[in-house]
């Protein structure tokens, strides 16, 4: 569930699924972290990006200058997406292996 959207400069935060305690986000901020993030970024460019299969934090690297190496006019849209994005919220290594079977450790 998206929580956090930013579009057009227009920021839109979703209560839903946000415990609102506040000694709960007390403790979920002192507290070490204890899961995962999935970022998933969106580029819509003009032509062809040749990026590499991503099998390790080089490749990675490379995809990711590659895409810091797109000029302005050829940038079409940028999307960056995460989860969880409520805070609290968090993915455990089971979750991953449900949500994500295909992602590989980098």
């Amino acid at each position: 569930e998206e929580t956090l959207s930013n579009f057009n400069n227009q920021l839109r935060l979703s209560n839903s699924g946000i415990n609102d305690s506040k000694n709960d986000r007390e403790i979920a901020l002192t507290e070490a972290p204890s899961g995962y993030i999935i970022v998933t970024i969106l580029v819509g460019v003009e032509g062809k990006l040749e990026l590499p299969n991503i099998n390790s934090s080089e490749d990675l690297n490379q995809a990711l200058r590659q895409i810091g190496g797109v000029a302005s006019e050829g940038l079409l849209a940028v999307e960056v997406l995460w989860t969880p994005q409520a805070e609290g919220d968090t993915l455990t290594s089971d979750d991953i292996m449900a949500g994500y079977p295909d992602l590989k450790l980098v």
